[in-house]
């Protein structure tokens, strides 16, 4: 056993040297925190809502995880990145969604036809005897109203 110049054991404080503790495990679980969500952002992109969320907290988390420190873990770092990523490839999917949309409105029944064949392919049911509409029908109503719209705005 070690002792210091006082006649004091210094075991403790050597066995447990290279471990953690308080302030910095808090930031060390924060940033592993922001990689697995981060990841998550990245991996979850075509859910398009799990994205916002996943890749919202990596980057809170990550940023938190530094504390006072100077610098940010690496975990933290790459969270943070994910998080980043996975947040503009969704914003960049969304945006690119509405412009195609409200570009060829032309295109709005045709979609809609596709869901209602899938829904009535997968449960046995139509649209209309569950919602009393169908989604084509819908989307040609909202064709019509971005049509509209489109012809008030040119001179």
């Amino acid at each position: 056993m070690e002792t210091n110049r006082n006649n004091q054991s210094t075991s403790y404080h050597t066995q447990h040297a290279g471990t953690p503790t308080g302030a910095a495990k808090a930031g060390l679980t924060m940033a592993s925190a922001a990689l697995i969500f981060g990841a998550g952002a990245l991996l979850t992109l075509l859910t398009v809502f799990l994205p916002l969320v996943l890749g919202s907290l990596a980057i809170v988390l990550a940023l938190l995880s530094k504390g006072s420190e100077k610098k940010m873990l690496t975990q933290a770092k790459v969270g943070f990145g994910c998080g980043i990523a996975g947040l503009s490839m969704v914003l960049a999917l969304l945006g690119s969604t509405y412009a195609l949309m409200f570009t060829h409105p032309e295109m709005l029944p045709e979609a809609g036809r596709m869901v209602d064949t899938m829904y009535e392919e997968t449960y046995d049911t139509k649209t209309e005897d569950i919602l009393g509409f169908s989604y084509e029908d819908l989307m040609t109503q909202q064709a019509e109203k971005i049509t509209s719209l489109k012809e008030r705005r040119l001179p």
